[in-house]
């Protein structure tokens, strides 16, 4: 029994049934039922639809029914449970490689010695760790099914299995951190345990800031107070249980933009016609109608709708999924259904209803993109979009209404009390009482794009950078601890401590693992760092700044260079004085001024040179006498000995970023997903698999090159190859860097940081 409960633990709720002829299918008659009998659960585990689903009588029969299955599949196996007054197993049968097309399946009933209450725990999480029962009989991973008695009183505990992994708590059956004690009374009671580590990993790399994680989150569905979900870029799934939001594996890497749930079971939607089925245990993917971005899902007790990209609508029962009617091309946002119509919005202020079979474009008095739309009453929808757009359908038309706002409006929630939240960019929230709108306040400036409750007095609202937000009634708290900026620079002073600085011109240094914010940053927006042995280079405008310890002094402090009127882009240091006396670094710009500061850190020497009228992005030096600018339109110019070298690099895309291990082993890569090398005789250009723009670039040796870019895409080359390496993240990521212990590092934009290596991936 335990085999086949763990497989009807992994299947999808696809099975048709109904009781009389007529229906096309295969019969299924049941032999040796007992008498006291009440529904049956079945298990269709077809080929490519496997299914469940309890049966209650009919006609107050359950000796017959119908198994409708899709004509491209087949049945492997039929498995039948017999559930008593108790509500658990008193009889089971199994019929095994059954093939299709067949008219009719015989399957016999053999009673159980003692009724079996089934419970079954689901690990989820990426830590690891176990669950154990008294009385014996679960010992998950390895036995996660066990039979009990009927009314028996069982005890779960958790056990992480090493020092970064630890318990994060219960879901669905129990909640909280503590035991999990419950008495078996159902057919299969399923318990949820979360194991975290002290980092969300996922690819070859994990998220060290923010925590849990920094994909954007473009939906919430929420359950209870224990019980919260939340999807997003990645292929970003979340789970609140109780304690913790536990990272699942979605199977994607994707972006996830909808979701929605009934009972136990949840839809998930996203980019690619991507639509996962989550059956209580696990998410699979579902064969989709299309290939177009879907971004909305919602649905009622028998129906669920879908919404996406070019006009894209659908409904379904759960399972498959088709096309209704001709919508607008347009890319559609937001859904609402009720027992009586759904309603759609989108771009260009697109609102439908579909009511009756029928699906109505209904005007709306607005051109703005629609984000979001819900029924608050019978006859009352409202909708939300861009420029703070508010609208009030009252039954007959749509009206405008005024919140005061000019963010975009980016998701609505009804409340069971018939309030209204409404979310937006920069940490934007409305309230509305039911006759006025009320602006609150979130504590963050994050862009928020979903908000969900379970009751009046507790919702959650999330947005980019994986922002979190909890509603307890009053106030909105944040789950967020560092300032989230874009991170553009990253690197290690001393071969062990790193440093990352960014828009805010804070540093952030890593301590044993964890990220801080130090004290005493220069105060402005670092858009370039040199951060090396000893000391850190800045540039933020017309800003030159450098940050080590004076000689003959303990703590390091700033000192500022003025290079007005030139805006400043990259900085390279060319040699390093352990004596703190001498600098010697280049500082190159936008207006393709490049510049050499040498000499005593207080009264240095500036030699200012003009050397393309075009910006120039990148510096990187390989010696005191030898160094690589890149720029606009291709612009590679080789440094040498005091002169200025123009190299044919064979492309006229922008170059963002420039590395060098030797005269003979430089790299710059750039927008269209340009990757060029240059071996001392000239420059080639190297296939990347990307045509994403590429911005960062590190190397410690000719076969262990890494480069970043947008969209969380991270390259590695050994010598030979490229290898796309999964990293986790949706965000756009600007540098990268390693230590000696063949760890990797790498920044992006909402304060995202990654850690990772060779050792991660195959």
């Amino acid at each position: 029994m335990n085999h086949r409960s763990s497989i009807w633990a992994s299947l999808i709720v696809l099975l048709l049934f109904a009781a009389g002829c007529g229906r096309s299918g295969i019969e299924v008659t049941v032999i040796g039922l007992t008498p006291d009998t009440k529904s049956l659960l079945v298990l269709a585990s077809l080929r490519n639809h496997p299914t469940a689903q309890l049966i209650q009588p009919v006609n107050g029969r359950l000796d017959s029914f119908w198994i409708q299955v899709p004509a491209d599949d087949d049945v492997l196996m039929l498995n039948v449970g017999a559930i008593g007054e108790t509500g658990c197993r008193v009889a089971e049968g199994t019929v095994a490689d059954v093939s299709v097309p067949t008219d009719r399946i015989e399957v016999v009933l053999t009673s159980l010695a003692a009724p079996g209450c089934s419970v079954r725990v689901a690990l989820v999480g990426d830590g690891q760790g176990k669950v154990v029962s008294e009385p014996a009989g679960i010992d998950c991973p390895g036995t996660c099914t066990a039979t009990f008695e009927p009314g028996a009183m069982i005890t779960l505990r958790g056990i992480p299995s090493s020092d970064v992994a630890f318990f994060a708590g219960w879901a669905q059956a129990c909640s909280g951190i503590g035991e999990c004690r419950l008495r078996v009374t159902d057919s299969q009671t399923v318990v949820q345990a979360g194991f975290l580590s002290s980092k969300v990993c996922r690819g070859a790399f994990c998220w060290e800031s923010p925590l849990p994680q920094g994909n954007a989150l473009r939906a919430l569905y929420v359950r209870s107070e224990q019980d919260a979900w939340a999807v997003g870029g990645g292929g970003t799934i979340l789970h609140w249980i109780g304690s913790t939001w536990a990272p699942v594996r979605s199977g994607t890497s994707v972006e996830l933009w909808g979701i929605y749930g009934r009972d136990d079971k949840l839809w998930v939607v996203g980019d690619g016609g991507t639509i996962l089925y989550y059956d209580g245990a696990s998410f699979s993917s579902l064969k989709s109608p299309t290939t177009a971005n879907l971004t909305a899902i919602s649905g009622n007790a028998t129906e669920i709708f879908i919404a996406g990209e070019k006009g894209t609508f659908l409904k379904g029962t759960g399972s498959v999924f088709g096309q209704v009617g001709a919508a607008p091309s347009v890319t559609l946002h937001g859904l609402s259904v009720s027992d009586s119509e759904v309603w759609a919005v989108g771009d260009t202020g697109t609102a439908l209803r579909y009511r009756s079979g029928r699906l109505d474009e209904i005007p709306t008095g607005t051109s703005e993109s629609l984000a979001s739309v819900t029924e608050r009453a019978s006859g009352e929808v409202w909708a939300a979009g861009g420029n703070g757009v508010v609208l009030k359908w009252n039954g007959a038309a749509f009206s405008k209404q005024i919140l005061g706002s000019k963010q975009s409006l980016r998701a609505l929630w009804r409340t069971p009390k018939g309030e209204l939240f409404c979310v937006g960019d920069v940490g934007t929230l409305f309230r509305f009482d039911g006759s006025s709108w009320t602006s609150v306040g979130t504590g963050t400036v994050a862009n928020l794009f979903a908000v969900h409750g379970s009751a009046a007095g507790d919702a959650w609202a999330a947005g980019d950078a994986g922002t979190l937000l909890r509603w307890n009634g009053v106030s909105w708290t944040s789950l967020q601890s560092l300032l989230l900026e874009p991170l553009l620079s990253v690197g290690s002073m001393d071969g062990t401590t790193l440093l990352s600085m960014g828009s805010s011109g804070r540093i952030r240094q890593r301590i044993a693992g964890v990220w801080h914010l130090l004290d005493g940053g220069p105060g402005f927006s670092i858009e370039n760092a040199w951060i090396g042995a000893g000391e850190v280079w800045a540039v933020s405008g017309n800003l030159l700044f450098r940050w080590a310890v004076p000689a003959g002094e303990t703590k390091p402090r700033w000192t500022v260079y003025n290079l007005a009127p030139f805006v400043l882009n990259s900085v390279s240091r060319r040699s390093y004085d352990p004596t703190g006396k001498q600098v010697d670094v280049q500082v190159v710009s936008r207006e393709g001024v490049h510049f050499t500061i040498t000499g005593s850190p207080t009264a240095p020497s500036i030699v200012q040179r003009t050397l393309v009228n075009a910006p120039l992005h990148s510096v990187t030096s390989l010696s005191a006498t030898e160094g690589w600018t890149v720029g606009d339109a291709g612009i590679a110019l080789h440094l040498i000995g005091g002169f200025v070298v123009a190299t044919a690099s064979n492309t006229t895309n922008q170059l963002i970023n420039v590395f060098g291990l030797s005269a003979d082993d430089v790299w710059a890569v750039g927008e269209n997903g340009t990757i060029l090398h240059w071996d001392s005789i000239g420059w080639s250009k190297l296939d990347g698999g990307t045509n994403r723009t590429l911005r960062g670039i590190w190397a410690s040796s000719p076969t262990d090159v890494w480069i970043v870019g947008d969209r969380g895409t991270v390259l590695f080359y050994d010598g030979k190859k490229f290898t796309a390496v999964p990293s986790g993240a949706s965000n756009d990521l600007y540098a990268v860097t390693g230590t000696p212990s063949s760890t990797v590092f790498v920044v992006g934009e909402s304060s995202a940081i990654l850690s990772g290596g060779r050792s991660s991936f195959p």
